[in-house]
Order: C-alpha cells, then sequence, then structure tokens
C-alpha cells in the first residue's frame, strides 16, 4: 500500500517536473526566436499584470490631479 502511495507520487512529481521543463524551454524559445515579442506583449492592454496595472494607476493619478480626464491617457482605459 505504501509503496503505491510513494509510486503515484513519485510519477506525479516527474510529470510536474516534465511540464516544468518544457514550458520553461518553450518561453526561451520564443523569446530567442522573436526578440521583439516581449516589447509587443507589453504594449498589449488585454494583458495586465501588477507591474503595467501599477503603470496605468500611475497615470490615471498623474491625470486625475492635473485636471484631465484619466480615460483621455494611453495606458488608463476603461474596462
Amino acid at each position: 500500500m505504501i509503496s503505491e502511495r510513494f509510486y503515484t507520487f513519485a510519477a506525479m512529481d516527474r510529470r510536474s517536473i516534465s511540464i516544468i521543463v518544457f514550458a520553461v524551454s518553450l518561453r526561451l524559445f520564443l523569446f530567442t526566436a522573436f526578440p521583439s515579442l516581449p516589447d509587443l506583449l507589453t504594449n498589449r492592454v488585454e494583458l495586465s499584470t501588477p507591474v503595467t496595472s501599477f503603470k496605468r494607476l500611475q497615470e490615471g493619478l498623474f491625470l486625475y490631479t492635473h485636471g484631465v480626464s484619466p480615460y483621455d491617457g494611453g495606458i488608463f482605459h476603461q474596462v
């Protein structure tokens, strides 16, 4: 019984490791094959990360404090 559980855990661990290795190698391939891909993806409004959300917040606050509608900027969009 214990050996079956250990074997299942070891098989799941190998599968997880192979998925991680595949994902990392795919990412490295994409960024080396298409060097402009990071710049293209960071400028897309559809992709939101904490860093880009912070940029939107900063721009919105700057525009608001200067009497301009925050939705007139390039990064801060109404969703």
